[in-house]
């Protein structure tokens, strides 16, 4: 099941090979993608200060709306020139090398100081690795990710449609439960977790004697 399936992808994922958990539709309606979507929002419009400062707010900066009242017009500035050299590493080398500098502006330490770090920290990089993706494999560029991503967030109806485009890159590992798919459409499958079904929770042995 999903208690299965999902530390498979997070540890996939951790160790940067392409993966598609098909069960996993909720990815789009995480902070991480709605987060994504403000990053995105501010790489179009830099110069719109409202723009900035709700992409200031989000895991990618984590400025307070205090912290973002005091800084006023200095801090905003200062979000706006880190947006501006993302956004120019986002058109020259992608999505991915985004996330990179985010990473080594402090994102993860700061993330996973609050409780669910951990899966923040894994929904960025999913969506992350989604709109690299997606970017390429579509030749889109910022605004069109950004309305692609805004697409996923609104269409909540649809996740087998998103799962059959991503489906189609044969490089990605294929995370399935059983409930879903049985795996023999694949020439390989592996069974990480088949070695503990059926294993009894009781820790008090039994024994009947006769009667």
């Amino acid at each position: 099941g999903a208690r299965d399936a999902e530390p498979c992808r997070d540890a996939l994922i951790a160790l940067g090979i392409p993966v598609v958990y098909s069960g996993d539709t909720d990815v789009f309606g995480s902070a991480a993608a709605h987060d994504w979507l403000r990053l995105l929002d501010a790489f179009d419009a830099p110069n719109r200060s409202g723009v900035v400062r709700a992409a200031a707010g989000t895991m990618f900066f984590g400025y307070r709306a205090q912290e973002l009242a005091d800084g006023g017009d200095e801090l905003t500035d200062r979000v706006t020139t880190t947006i501006r050299h993302w956004a120019g590493l986002a058109r020259e080398h992608g999505v991915a090398a985004v996330y990179e500098a985010a990473q080594a502006a402090g994102l993860p330490e700061r993330v996973l100081r609050h409780w669910g770090g951990e899966r923040h920290m894994t929904d960025l990089a999913h969506i992350g690795q989604l709109l690299h993706d997606i970017a390429h494999r579509e030749h889109y560029h910022l605004p069109a990710l950004r309305d692609w991503l805004r697409r996923q967030l609104q269409d909540r109806s649809g996740p087998a449609e998103r799962n059959r485009r991503l489906d189609s890159d044969a490089a990605a590992v294929q995370i399935m439960t059983v409930w879903r798919s049985k795996g023999l459409q694949f020439p390989v499958a592996y069974l990480p977790f088949g070695f503990n079904r059926f294993v009894k929770a009781d820790t008090v042995l039994r024994f009947h004697d006769a009667d």
